[in-house]
């Protein structure tokens, strides 16, 4: 199911959430709406949901002009970063909820639906939780079954709002590789709301980059990371460092710096204000003379500048690009 999003706008009072969206979403993609707090990725999912009305432009699927429907006809499975779950349901019935709440004519069977439900419970590994709570799972539990309830209607289009967002970071990371693999089976046309970068770029087929109300850049992880369409993408993607050179700006990444106890040629001197391991990699924090912003150059844990290093000794560095 191909999703169209032609010159959508959309105005809060004064605030412009939105200012003429325009992207094309192809089908069985797994797009991610990047950005900031306040930059429109959530309006704009729930635009395409219908949970939101534009105040312009026009949402498309496959082929069909959608604008007008309710979302209840709009065949969309929704995910919040918080799990909107029935208390008082067990998983089973949390699962079945959409499908029971069919009209009679397009209701299936309870012996249907316990097929569908044990059928989706198996696929986010949670069947054996068929009988429990929702309080007596875990949160990264809570938010498989969400999934799992939102594609028990069979939606031609999966929608998730920051659905890692209120996990703590293993299970963010565990959760996040578990919806690639899974999307990769079911092969389900999704767009995901997040800010956190790293997210993104692992389980995205596309990112949308956007800032204020617009879209700075639309491509695959890597072309957003390597070549960034702006300032404000290449910052925003990873972290970065600026260097003052003979009166012009330098930007490259932690990764992208040489390290040395010894004043190689093209190195140049600083002061060690931080050493701090990160398991494989170990960033060290550089003041360079005359230059308020630091420098962060990540290297190997074991590499030999690193030996005996500690805060305030001399060190070389130079950029490693151009």
């Amino acid at each position: 199911m191909s999703i169209e999003i032609r010159n959508i706008s959309k105005r809060f009072g004064a605030f412009q959430a939105l200012n003429t969206i325009n992207l094309d979403i192809q089908s069985g993609e797994l797009v991610a709406l990047l950005g900031p707090s306040g930059c429109g990725k959530t309006t704009l999912l729930r635009i395409i949901a219908g949970l939101e009305t534009p105040d312009n432009g026009n949402i498309v699927f496959h082929g069909e002009d959608v604008s007008d429907r309710d979302v209840r006809d709009r065949n969309v499975g929704f995910v919040f970063q918080h799990y909107a779950l029935f208390r008082h349901m067990t998983v089973f019935d949390n699962v079945a909820f959409g499908l029971r709440m069919k009209s009679k004519r397009e209701r299936p069977s309870e012996k249907v639906i316990a097929e569908k439900v044990h059928e989706l419970l198996n696929m986010v590994q949670l069947d054996w939780l068929a009988d429990r709570y929702p309080e007596q799972l875990s949160g990264g539990q809570r938010q498989r079954i969400a999934l799992a309830r939102a594609l028990a209607v069979e939606p031609k289009i999966l929608l998730l709002d920051e659905p890692f967002g209120a996990l703590d970071a293993k299970v963010r990371k565990e959760l996040r590789r578990w919806l690639a693999r899974l999307h990769e089976e079911i092969n389900l046309t999704s767009v995901f709301v997040t800010h956190d970068q790293e997210e993104a770029m692992e389980v995205a087929d596309r990112i949308v980059v956007m800032n204020k109300g617009v879209i700075q850049q639309i491509g695959s992880p890597g072309e957003v990371y390597e070549q960034p369409a702006s300032d404000f993408v290449y910052h925003f993607l990873g972290d970065s460092n600026r260097l003052q050179v003979n009166g012009s700006e330098i930007m490259f990444r932690p990764h992208e710096v040489s390290i040395s106890r010894e004043a190689l040629t093209g190195h140049q001197p600083a002061e060690v204000r931080d050493v701090r391991p990160l398991g494989a990699t170990t960033r060290v924090t550089l003041r360079v003379t005359g230059q308020d912003e630091l420098i962060e150059a990540e290297v190997i844990k074991d590499h030999d500048s690193l030996i005996g290093l500690h805060k305030g000794d001399a060190l070389y560095f130079r950029p490693t690009i151009g």
